[in-house]
């Protein structure tokens, strides 16, 4: 009852390959080395007896560097750098004083999915120094790099997330594969209703010519012979639609 669990599942059971190299190129270990981190990390905290503990970023780099094999030193700085929250001196901050790469949405409460969050970097940096003092909570650090690892996955983080080209590639192929579903659900459930649909009709095989401007496609053609409707359906997963708009006058 008592011995230290064991997960013996290995990533690549339960995440495609093709995923796993854009997800090592993105956060510079492998996911299989990433759970050796978060496990050294609470490790860490056990052995202090701290849940929420704080400790400089070097000697964090040191401790799992002797535990863990296989993985450069640099490797195991950078995937800490990736996670971290940076320290800033004022909230809201204009573009000028944002960390490099960052943009205003980024830190903009009100914004899901923002990178500069807890949620998205759950390692806290509490100064500028070169070598900062960190707060660790290893409970959340294991909720916040797997609410990464499957939202990424699943494409339901957006491009500008990332920063290599190998996960970018992925988030977009990701995500038009899962538009091309979404249209085929929807089209096969018009179906049901007894009308006739395809998906993802190209406009210029329903005019039956060239057009000069692309059009593209359209996600849902339906039609009903008995109504004598024809209906052109745009289809939109309104998952990403969370955003609170301010709402302005002219």
């Amino acid at each position: 009852m008592y011995d230290d669990p064991v997960d013996a599942t290995s990533v690549e059971e339960v995440f495609p390959a093709d995923y796993l190299f854009p997800w090592e190129k993105e956060y510079h270990v492998s996911a299989n080395i990433m759970r050796k981190i978060i496990d050294s990390i609470e490790d860490l905290g056990i052995t202090d007896r701290e849940a929420v503990y704080t400790i400089r970023k070097s000697d964090l780099t040191r401790h799992l560097r002797n535990t863990i094999k296989g993985v450069a030193d640099q490797n195991i700085f950078l995937f800490l750098s990736k996670i971290s929250l940076p320290a800033r001196s004022i909230w809201d901050q204009d573009k000028n004083s944002l960390p490099n790469d960052m943009h205003l949405q980024d830190w903009y409460p009100w914004n899901f999915r923002r990178r500069l969050s807890l949620v998205s970097k759950p390692i806290v940096q509490l100064d500028r120094s070169e070598d900062p003092l960190l707060v660790i909570s290893p409970g959340c650090i294991r909720k916040c790099v797997w609410y990464l690892l499957s939202n990424s996955l699943d494409a339901k983080l957006d491009e500008r997330h990332f920063y290599s080209n190998e996960m970018k590639k992925w988030i977009g192929e990701r995500r038009n594969q899962l538009g091309i579903d979404f249209n085929r659900t929807v089209a096969q459930k018009i179906i049901d209703l007894g009308w006739e649909a395809e998906n993802d009709i190209l406009v210029t095989r329903l005019l039956n010519c060239k057009t000069k401007v692309n059009y593209r496609d359209i996600d849902v053609l339906a039609w009903s012979k008995k109504l004598r409707v024809v209906v052109a359906a745009d289809c939109i997963d309104l998952y990403f639609a969370k955003h609170i708009k301010r709402l302005g006058t002219k």
